[in-house]
């Protein structure tokens, strides 16, 4: 076995198959081989699956960004060649998979290398597999099989890419909600527009008291990018799949070149993904996962709060005096008491989850009346909420090798009935609505107050399901990209 990955590689010039043939031939094999050739260019990474229906058949799939690319079934016993020409890295990866008892499933991607142990890929895969299949009849393979996939390979093959899009490269900014939102080839997008923190209401200095709420004094981050695309799965921890906007601060006269040590927790770029069910729940399907849109904004930070982190990290400056400037301003409208509230949550929220639950959406659907939204569903527009399950709904991602975090809201957890609604509005509304999202951390106490937003409000602009990019095709590389 390991004399067939080891010399038939290609590198020599000579055809791959042939060669194989013939040293097959050499060892008195030939006659146990049998070839299953994908001799086409494949796009970027393909993989390939060996499932097993019984103890002498396997159904082959060959998956190319996430989608079926080809499929076939072969004896158990058989040694099975599959060539992949990978475009990724320009070079030909020969896989040779010998099937035995004691495998169930086997995987080989374009990435890895040609004598990488498979025996122990996704091995909890392997062993649900092998579970499930012995409960069902050949009928119910291909709905198994399609769970699997869903569920765990999909991800994990976009997870595993070697392409990184360019973040915000599935939608249009554009000036206002009528806008087209189309590029220079022609190709429809979904459009957006970033509108001002003072647009939402929040809690203000002294609500304890009072319950009044006031316009945020400003936001902490600039709305940079925004992506929407569709799966069969949540997409997790999104930053780590894409690049990044670029966040650059102009020059302090006290600070030439930025050189000052960063005193506070807050990321440069802050990343909020949230997951739309869109498929009909049905009683007894899993709740925390399923198809639909993946919903992502990446915002840049603001200098001014860049500015305003310095002086209250400062180790030089009391909790009596970090308001600084502010001391003169209508205390409705000061942001420091946000900004500290802001950096609290950024250390402690990786690791308390009582902390982390003090992350509030608020989302307003402005036109529900007009386009007929039935009221079982519109009653809940406006009403702020917030992300209380850890490990549930809310999920957190550090990656301070670039100054960033992410926070995942997945709405796949959330009652039946919120995903009846989705469902319902995607199939009748979707394409009618006009929504803004907003996002801050919930103030209690007066030195938290008022509160601020995080970013600028995201307003989606009448999102059409008919032109929704695919999560395979836009991680993989092949989707039409906005800019």
């Amino acid at each position: 076995w390991d004399d067939y990955v080891g010399s038939i590689d290609g590198a020599d010039g000579r055809d791959p198959i042939v060669t194989a043939k013939k040293q097959l031939k050499e060892q008195g094999e030939e006659d146990n081989l049998e070839v299953a050739v994908v001799d086409e260019i494949l796009p970027l990474d393909a993989n390939l699956f060996w499932l097993p229906l019984s103890p002498n058949l396997v159904v082959m799939l060959i998956f190319v960004n996430g989608a079926i690319f080809a499929s076939t079934m072969v004896p158990m016993t058989t040694l099975v060649l599959c060539v992949v020409a990978a475009m990724a890295n320009g070079g030909i990866w020969l896989c040779l998979v010998k099937k035995s008892p004691g495998v169930k499933m086997a995987i080989l991607s374009s990435e890895a290398s040609p004598d990488a142990d498979t025996d122990d890929a996704l091995p909890s895969v392997m062993a649900m597999t092998s579970r499930t299949l012995k409960r069902m009849s050949l009928m119910d393979v291909a709905s198994a099989v399609s769970e699997t996939v869903a569920s765990t390979i999909v991800p994990s093959l976009i997870a595993e890419s070697s392409y990184r899009p360019l973040a915000g490269t599935t939608t249009m900014r554009i000036a206002n909600p009528t806008d087209p939102a189309v590029n220079e080839d022609g190709h429809q997008f979904a459009g957006w527009r970033a509108v001002p923190g003072s647009l939402f209401r929040v809690r203000s200095h002294g609500y304890a008291a009072t319950k009044t709420k006031v316009p945020s004094p400003s936001e902490l981050y600039d709305l940079a990018h925004v992506d929407i695309f569709e799966s069969s799965s949540r997409c997790a921890d999104i930053t780590k799949r894409v690049r990044l906007p670029e966040v650059s601060f102009g020059e302090d006269e006290n600070d030439p070149g930025n050189q000052t040590t960063k005193t506070w927790c807050s990321p440069d770029v802050f990343v909020i993904s949230f997951a739309l069910p869109t498929g009909a729940p049905r009683l007894g399907s899993p709740t925390d996962d399923g198809e639909g849109y993946t919903v992502t904004m990446y915002y840049t930070m603001k200098e001014q709060t860049r500015d305003v982190l310095r002086r209250i990290t400062s180790p030089d400056v009391t909790a009596k005096n970090t308001d600084g400037e502010e001391e003169q301003t209508d205390v409705q409208k000061r942001i420091s008491s946000g900004v500290r509230l802001w950096e609290e949550w950024c250390r402690k929220a990786p690791t308390d989850p009582e902390f982390q639950a003090r992350f509030k959406v608020i989302c307003n659907a402005h036109n529900l009346k007009e386009i007929g939204v039935p009221s079982w569903i519109s009653r809940y527009n406006e009403k702020p909420f917030l992300i209380k399950r850890a490990g549930k709904t809310g999920f957190l991602y550090t990656h301070p090798d670039v100054s960033a975090i992410e926070f995942d809201i997945s709405f796949h957890g959330f009652p039946y009935v919120f995903k009846q609604a989705t469902s319902y509005l995607k199939e009748h509304y979707f394409n009618k609505i006009l929504v803004t999202f907003g996002f801050c951390i919930e103030g209690r106490d007066d030195d938290e107050l008022p509160e601020i937003m995080i970013g600028e409000g995201m307003q989606l602009c009448y999102p059409d399901p008919a032109i929704a990019i695919q999560a395979g095709d836009w991680f993989g590389g092949s989707s039409p990209v906005s800019f």
